[in-house]
């Protein structure tokens, strides 16, 4: 397996793992959903939005890079997500944006420098190692989002890498996203 092949199968896990959120999610009452809590993002819808709205800003930035094209991903508000529902559309188009960039790419773009000019600090480093980034991000959150599910009485289960691996939803997204690049 090349470079290229491995962070499309750690995505293929990131899409995975994240549809587990959202269908414990939908098991949630409108208030457990929204309701705020004392964590930095204030509820499991709003902290659902954040990781979508992250994945959905680097990818944006790491094509703006590449290809050269204009940034062309508002930052997302929580607040316009009232529903589960909502948020399962808005993970579909981000994940399609995610498939269409990933798809894209070649291994020799996975060494290109990634340079997105944030106020708050140096994030320039090459592009695997910004992909690698988003995806350990987001096993953050949805570690935190598992915690607050879990206390509500819906464990979305083991969420491990290698029981992702070992699926049936591994062998449909590799032989889906193999490359000649």
């Amino acid at each position: 397996m090349n470079q290229l092949d491995a962070i499309r199968t750690l995505y293929g896990y990131n899409r995975w793992a994240t549809w587990q959120m959202i269908e414990q999610s939908a098991l949630l009452s409108p208030e457990e959903f929204s309701f705020p809590d004392d964590t930095p993002f204030g509820s499991i819808r709003n902290e659902l939005v954040h990781l979508f709205d992250a994945q959905w800003g680097w990818i944006d930035i790491c094509n703006s890079s590449l290809r050269g094209v204009p940034r062309s991903v508002p930052d997302l508000i929580p607040a316009d997500y009232l529903d589960v529902e909502s948020v399962r559309l808005l993970w579909e188009r981000v994940e399609c944006a995610t498939d269409q960039f990933l798809s894209d790419l070649s291994n020799s773009d996975l060494e290109r420098v990634i340079d997105p000019q944030f106020d708050w600090g140096d994030a320039s480093a090459p592009l695997w190692v910004t992909l690698m980034h988003l995806v350990n991000h987001g096993t953050q959150h949805r570690s935190e989002i598992a915690m607050k599910l879990t206390n509500l009485g819906h464990s979305p289960g083991m969420l491990d890498f290698i029981f992702y691996y070992g699926s049936r939803e591994h062998s449909t997204d590799e032989s889906s996203t193999q490359s000649e690049g």
